[in-house]
């Protein structure tokens, strides 16, 4: 059982070609091959009663016609460039006066069909087939063409040629032509059925494919999109006129409006957009340049929320029409973030500043610890360090110094 509907159409279509084809070439062309066939054997008539009609002469009256002594001679020279079956000639009463059949001279054709033909003065034929009567009523042998020519003399018909032309070789070889003809229609139908079943299979094939890749696209489509609603930055899609096709969630937080507000929004006409440059860009972008602008202050035209954005202008084209993507990216917090480190490095630096650091090779004498300043005075320890740095000294005694300058005291404790 077929069960490709595809399959099922294109054998539909070649059954239908083989049967149209077939009944085009038995039910149009051989009908037309059977009326060449009867044309040129009433053409070949009328050159055989042009002929004979030389040999014909009336009688006294003129009414009768008789027929001359030599129309054998002639008639033998005509069999043997037409292919005659049988040639009658009647007078207008119906009797036959001279036939390549000796048995029906003297015979009379009675028939009322046969008087409307002779006594009408036009030529007629017909086709008549192995087995059919003639207008006498004989029966055909063979495939012939009866065709009537009457003989006109001094404006009036004064007999009837009735000439059989054999026609049966001819109708042979058209048969055959058309039966070679059929089978050859009926092979390039099987033919056809055979390349639409192949292009069937190979479309089936390509079909799949396709199916195959649009799934993917689609899913690669829904995973973009995903990735476009759950990303923190904001996007939105323009089209060629500058009107707002696609906006995403984040841009929808950033500006403090809704997605209804955004869709179809004009944004090259909006002021606030000339003022930061950004109509100017977007312009750009549309001849197929990218941009990027910011950090910029800005307060969303719907709803009226004020952040620090960076844009970035991406231009698509889109089956031939010009698109731009903007990705716009909310730094508000690292902008504070950025501006308290700047204010906490200047703060930091202005204390650094206020601070006196030591360093280097000091000259302190060996014996007194003294410390020589730039100037060549020597001068106190602490007295220096208290000059060079914020240090402030408290005084105190060591145990040792202690023993040395009140030593009654040491050796009474002792």
């Amino acid at each position: 059982m077929i069960k490709n509907t595809l399959l099922k159409v294109n054998l539909f279509i070649s059954c239908v070609a083989i049967a149209v084809l077939l009944s085009f070439v038995f039910f149009f062309i051989f009908p037309s091959f059977k009326r060449i066939i009867i044309t040129q054997a009433e053409e070949n008539a009328q050159v055989i009663a042009e002929h004979l009609s030389d040999l014909l002469n009336t009688d006294d009256r003129g009414l009768e016609i008789k027929v001359d002594n030599h129309i054998d001679e002639v008639i033998g020279s005509m069999l043997r460039r037409f292919p005659i079956n049988r040639i009658n000639i009647y007078t207008t009463g119906g009797t036959v006066v001279w036939s390549t059949r000796r048995d029906l001279i003297g015979s009379v054709h009675s028939g009322e069909e046969f008087r409307k033909i002779a006594l009408k003065g036009g030529i007629y034929s017909r086709y008549k087939a192995e087995g059919e009567g003639s207008l006498e009523g004989e029966t055909i042998k063979g495939s012939v063409v009866e065709t009537y020519v009457p003989v006109v003399r001094d404006g009036g018909v004064k007999g009837v040629f009735e000439i059989y032309l054999d026609v049966t070789d001819r109708e042979n070889q058209v048969k055959r032509i058309l039966y070679a003809s059929g089978i050859i229609m009926s092979l390039l139908g099987v033919g056809l059925f055979g390349i639409l079943l192949y292009s069937s299979r190979r479309s089936d094939y390509h079909l799949s494919l396709l199916h195959k890749a649009r799934r993917e696209i689609e899913r690669q489509y829904e995973r973009f999109y995903e990735i476009l609603e759950h990303t923190p930055i904001g996007i939105y899609l323009l089209d060629e006129e500058g009107r707002i096709e696609y906006v995403n969630p984040a841009m929808t937080e950033i500006s403090g409006a809704t997605k209804e507000e955004f869709i179809g929004l004009r944004l090259l006409e909006l002021p606030t957009y000339r003022e930061i440059g950004l109509t100017e860009s977007i312009g750009k972008a549309f001849l197929g340049e990218e941009f990027v602008l910011g950090p910029v202050e800005y307060t969303s035209y719907l709803g009226g929320k004020r952040t620090v954005r960076i844009f970035y202008g991406l231009p698509l084209d889109l089956h031939g029409r010009r698109k731009v993507l903007v990705f716009v990216k909310d730094v508000t917090d690292e902008k504070r973030h950025e501006e308290e480190r700047e204010r906490l490095i200047a703060d930091l630096k202005k204390a650094l500043s206020e601070v006196k650091i030591l360093s280097g090779l000091i000259p302190i004498c060996a014996s007194c610890k003294k410390i020589r300043d730039d100037s060549g005075y020597w001068k106190q320890v602490e007295e220096y360090l208290k000059e060079h740095s914020e240090m402030e000294f408290s005084h105190g005694i060591c145990p040792d110094c202690a023993e040395k300058l009140y030593p009654e005291f040491y050796k009474k404790k002792k």
